[in-house]
């Protein structure tokens, strides 16, 4: 699983006739993308894994708050953990795709010819990763292609998996025989027995909130239609409406990189409950009240229209239901891009101030009922700390930068999200 997993992939496009097939679960993609940046943003939790990596022999000390916030980040390690790690350094100095393209192996995809069994879920860090992975292989029209995707977090399938992501119970049905798929997937693609995998569904996916299990032929499921929701102004505030006539022509919010909100995941949270930002430092919309329970599923993109003040910017953006009474659920970890990415991965631009960019977001794959009543809900932010690194805004190289900027953001009402339902 993991980074384990990542392995299977690179491994995978040797096509070495003596692999048979693999069962990438909780894969990582692209090393610009996934682990350890982030469509381009440095992942800070991954400091944890490179010191238990560089120090395997230790215990990993315990922190200070305020170490979090030392900067420039080639000294966030010292601060941290009281100690240098190399690896760190070399990470904060790999701020351009091109350190990383031997490491990624997206482009060799249609050399691998074996069976694969994609397994992920709604509160996977590497979800995004998974569908990543499962699209490239679609695309190519690749045979044996299966998706596993249920609602768990980020683990290894080897001790039993919990029913529950932090305080919601999604039933008995979320409990699989993990050992008993790996055995059958095995006795067919290793040993030639006919029990039946390959004739299973394609793609079997759990639908939170309904929870049940839902087989399909496709990933996405041909019975969903695509839908764009445009941002708009309403009487209550701002929305997500189905056409893109809207009263106001822009949205606005401030980012301070120095004053960032602490964001707890369910990972590391006892809720997934998300209580929005009273400072002015993000855009939350809402549909109407849906009059009945809706299904909505993936691939989800998030097309920006924005212009700033600053140099270069983040973007943060994720999904949740509100129910009747107000409050929101997160149904997913964030979405996210370092707007300096805007034109491509491998071109790293300098934002102006007041023009305007556009730059398309991927969101992390769910697929959800919303209850009769509730409100499906997107929040646009610039920090997602301190899982990932702040963005100071400046455009300058993050590895000695202590300078920050704050941005005055516009969100366009060209804006919108795509999803099916």
């Amino acid at each position: 699983a993991s980074y384990e997993g990542q392995v299977q992939w690179l491994a995978a496009v040797g096509a070495h006739p003596a692999l048979k097939c693999i069962i990438p679960q909780v894969s990582g993609t692209d090393a610009f993308l996934d682990v350890p940046y982030d469509h381009g943003i440095l992942k800070m939790s991954m400091i944890e894994w490179a010191y238990r990596s560089t120090f395997p022999e230790n215990k990993v000390p315990d922190i200070e708050l305020e170490s979090l916030y030392r900067l420039p980040l080639s000294k966030f390690d010292d601060a941290l953990y009281g100690t240098d790690i190399p690896l760190w350094n070399s990470w904060v100095q790999m701020e351009q795709s091109s350190f990383w393209k031997k490491a990624s192996f997206l482009s060799e995809l249609p050399k691998v010819n074996i069976p694969v069994l994609f397994v992920s879920g709604c509160w996977d860090v590497e979800g995004l990763s998974t569908q990543t992975n499962w699209l490239a292989m679609s695309g190519l029209k690749k045979e044996n292609q299966f998706l596993l995707f249920g609602p768990w977090e980020h683990q290894g399938f080897v001790s039993p998996v919990s029913s529950k992501i932090a305080d919601v119970e999604f039933g008995s049905a979320a409990v699989l025989d993990f050992e008993a798929i790996w055995l059958q997937w095995f006795g067919r693609w290793l040993k030639g027995i006919k029990n039946g995998v390959d004739k299973q569904a394609k793609a079997k996916m759990f639908v939170t909130g309904l929870n049940q299990w839902q087989d399909s032929g496709a990933y996405p499921d041909s019975k969903y239609k695509a839908e764009k929701l445009y941002l708009a102004k309403g009487k209550d505030g701002n929305e997500l409406k189905e056409n893109s006539a809207s009263t106001a022509d822009f949205f606005t919010y401030n980012h301070n990189p120095l004053a960032p909100r602490l964001n707890m995941d369910p990972e590391f949270s006892e809720s997934t409950i998300y209580r929005p930002d009273s400072t002015g430092a993000e855009l939350v919309f809402r549909t109407k009240a849906f009059t009945q329970p809706a299904i909505i599923s993936g691939p989800m993109k998030l097309s920006v229209v924005f212009s700033t003040t600053s140099e270069d910017l983040d973007f943060f953006c994720f999904l949740a239901e509100e129910d009747s009474s107000g409050k929101l659920r997160a149904l997913s970890a964030p979405g996210k891009i370092r707007a300096r990415y805007w034109r491509s991965w491998d071109k790293a631009e300098k934002l102006e101030e007041g023009k305007r960019y556009t730059v398309n977001i991927d969101l992390f794959p769910i697929i959800h009922q919303l209850k009769k009543g509730s409100r499906l809900v997107l929040v646009i932010r610039s920090d997602w700390f301190p899982r990932y690194v702040r963005n100071l805004n400046t455009g300058e190289l993050q590895v000695n930068a202590t300078q920050s900027k704050i941005a005055a953001v516009k969100i366009y009402k060209e804006s919108y999200l795509s999803l099916y339902r």
